[in-house]
């Protein structure tokens, strides 16, 4: 992850003035214009069809109602379950909804989602829902699985969701976003929510498929896939790929413009040049092999960074972070009776971090005395689980689990390259956790069903223990139409980094986990097969927050600190025509205070919109996608605004130009946005921009 340095330069911040709100509100007017445009062109057709589908739906039997095709989730419950009879709310987005949309990474993903929201410091991707996005949190509340392995490191608790660590998304069959506090069921981290990421089965590969695309900034990727069910039962799946890309070629920061900032590390009129590129390569494999799966991949990221952060020199190129990552799941899968089900896996991680920061120790005035940081930092983990579902009277399910994971290596160095200093760090720990589950799903009438589970969680090394329950009331009064009255509680441990980093953090308490309790209440109604509108309203009270704090001396440590409230409601709208026309629409109205002062939360915006229509141009071979995101206005960490904004892509795909191969050119941030996310503590800027107006063309041949 980002340098964890203990030596800061002095902070001198020059606060953005928040703009000229005519500006942003002038953009969202464009968008907003380019998509009424957009779907007045389907509207004739969609509203006959929209007519066409009530009167059919008005003349449905009870029978045919219930048969209402409803999607199945894996990840709410760790086994398959319709969505209504899940105990939280789900989104699913499929491989079909990816390639269409042209999503390139798992960050683009959730950007479309309700309710969720990503930040970019142009060195690592975060993750925001309900409002909730911390400074300096490596995505450590939000647990990312990949074919249910978490991959969350030892370390920061990292959860990966742009180019770092993470597979090729041409390789995702579906991801399933499951909100609300998951502890009851995973552990430590999954305090918002869990990310599961699904990788396509063998099948549905069939061959080999490779795909190349380019791109603004001098981006290309190259990807081999391949897939093939043997003759003996024995699947196969292979799939490489690599990125490579030189990002904006000049980035202006004017806190770094030494014609308006007094910053001593200011120069070059504030632009740094050539100091975005990022590269990164991907190997997956799978086996199936009767009621085994064996699975396994490896990912190298490098990365430039460009804003100087950490007191780093502005514009020298020194600025670097590499991750490496490998995992290995062995899983073993057995039904034992009509109504038993066997599931027991042995999983392997390693965890590979290294930035090298530049800092220059002269004084003001006086020739440049630059030495090189190096930050790094490796684990290794081994581990086990084991579950149990028994299916009872066909009417109810029970899962008993256990999971063992022992950090064999948790080790956390940093030293100037030739430079002994007061700031060097040498932190080398191990640690073992040890959780029980159990969950039941009751039927108790017809319409009314019972979920509930809770989860001992035993951190050996450290603070011991800690019980979790989730429970779940779930009333269908129709075939169409759920109700799911919530409640959970879910914690976070502190990670290795936030134990052992800071050479003053032993002087300080002992830190306990992060605690959260929510209240939920979903409500979802399906008309027909086609279209599906929810409702959800939630309160949450977040206690004890680790959050970064600072000494005179300038020393980081972290504290359990910062409590927090938040409420909000989310909507979300879907269907799909008969013609394949397909239309989400999300809304969220959030807030989210800090129960002490008050004061609304840093990179928390009130109001989150998204649009996302999938239109088939001509037949099935030529598809249009749209897509319309809004987020409001957020603070920064020193109290200062972010404008909102809204951003508008498209991408469209022709299927079949020859057999077998599929073309697609994607446009994001058609109509050139200006925006930016808030900055951390390491960086002196305020706010950091993105990037505007970019292509894509992407070609893939199946063989």
């Amino acid at each position: 992850m980002v340098t964890k340095t203990q030596r800061r330069p002095s902070r001198q911040i020059l606060k953005r003035g928040r703009s000229n709100a005519a500006r942003w509100q002038g953009a969202l007017r464009r968008n907003v214009l380019f998509t009424g445009i957009f779907l007045a062109s389907i509207i004739d057709a969609a509203a006959a069809h929209a007519v066409d589908d009530l009167d059919a739906l008005t003349e449905l039997s009870m029978e045919q109602l219930l048969d209402l095709r409803i999607d199945d989730v894996y990840s709410a419950s760790k086994y398959h379950q319709k969505v209504t009879r899940a105990p939280s709310s789900v989104t699913i987005v499929t491989a079909e909804q990816i390639a269409k949309s042209g999503y390139r990474s798992l960050a683009d993903i959730l950007r479309s989602v309700g309710g969720y929201y990503v930040s970019d410091d142009r060195n690592y991707s975060y993750v925001g829902t309900r409002g909730l996005l911390r400074p300096g949190d490596y995505n450590s509340r939000t647990l990312v699985l990949i074919d249910g392995h978490r991959m969350n490191d030892a370390v920061y608790d990292g959860g990966y969701i742009a180019r770092e660590a993470m597979v090729d998304v041409d390789l995702i069959e579906r991801v399933e976003i499951i909100r609300g506090p998951s502890s009851s069921i995973y552990g430590s981290s999954a305090f918002f929510g869990v990310v599961n990421v699904i990788t396509r089965h063998t099948s549905t590969l069939n061959g080999t498929e490779a795909s190349v695309e380019a791109g603004s900034f001098h981006t290309q990727q190259q990807a081999l896939r391949y897939g093939k069910v043997f003759d003996n039962g024995v699947g196969l799946t292979l799939s490489a790929s690599n990125y490579a890309s030189a990002g904006q070629s000049r980035l202006y920061y004017p806190e770094f413009d030494q014609r308006i900032s007094d910053e001593p590390r200011a120069g070059n009129n504030g632009y740094a040049e050539d100091s975005d590129d990022e590269d990164v390569q991907n190997l997956y494999a799978k086996v199936r092999a009767g009621n085994w799966t064996i699975s396994g991949f490896s990912s190298s990221r490098d990365k430039l960074v460009p804003t100087a952060s950490y007191g780093a020199p502005f514009n020298q190129r020194g600025e670097n972070t590499e991750d490496r990552r490998v995992a290995l799941n062995i899983q073993y899968d057995r039904t034992l009776g009509a109504n038993l089900d066997l599931s027991a896996r042995v999983f392997y991680d390693e965890f590979s971090y290294r930035g090298d920061y530049p800092f220059d120790f002269a004084a003001p005035g006086e020739p440049a005395d630059v030495a090189i940081g190096k930050d790094v930092a490796h684990s290794e983990s081994v581990g086990t689980e084991i579950q149990l579902k028994r299916r009872f009277l066909d009417r109810h399910t029970v899962l008993v689990g256990a999971e063992y994971r022992n950090n064999i290596t948790q080790d956390q160095l940093f030293s100037y390259v030739d430079r002994p200093s007061e700031t060097d760090t040498d932190e080398r720990h191990t640690s073992e956790t040890l959780g029980l589950y159990a969950q039941a799903e009751v039927t108790l009438t017809e319409q009314l069903l019972l979920n509930a589970g809770v989860r001992y969680d035993d951190y050996m090394d450290s603070f011991g223990s800690t019980v979790n329950p989730r429970f779940g009331l779930i009333f269908n009064p129709s075939s169409q139409t759920t109700i799911k009255l919530l409640y959970g509680e879910a914690f976070r441990a502190p990670s290795a980094y936030e134990r052992f980093y800071s050479s003053t953090q032993s002087q300080r308490e002992p830190l306990q986990p992060e605690t959260i309790e929510t209240y939920e209440l979903v409500a979802a109604h399906y008309f027909d097969q086609r279209y599906r509108l929810q409702l959800s309203a939630y309160r949450y009270r977040a206690k004890g927050l680790i959050t970064q704090a600072g000494d005179e001396d300038g020393n980081i440590f972290f504290v359990n600190r910062d409590r927090a409230n938040a409420q909000g409601i989310e909507l979300e709208a879907d269907g799909k025509y008969d013609n394949g026309i397909e239309l989400r629409i999300s809304f969220a109205q959030q807030k989210t205070r800090d129960a002490q002062s008050g004061q609304e939360l840093s990179s928390s915006p009130r109001q989150l919109a998204k649009l996302n229509l999938l239109l088939p141009v001509y037949r099935d071979k030529l598809t249009a996608a749209l897509e319309l995101q809004y987020q409001g206005s957020v603070r920064t960490i020193t109290g200062a605004g972010v404008d909102g904004f809204a951003i508008s892509n498209l991408n469209i795909v022709r299927q079949n130009v020859i057999p077998g191969l599929d073309l697609s050119l994607g446009i994001q941030n058609i109509f050139d946005q200006t925006y930016a996310y808030p900055g951390a503590e390491e960086h002196l800027q305020d706010a950091i921009s993105q990037d505007g107006r970019s292509f894509r063309i992407k070609a893939i041949y199946r063989f």
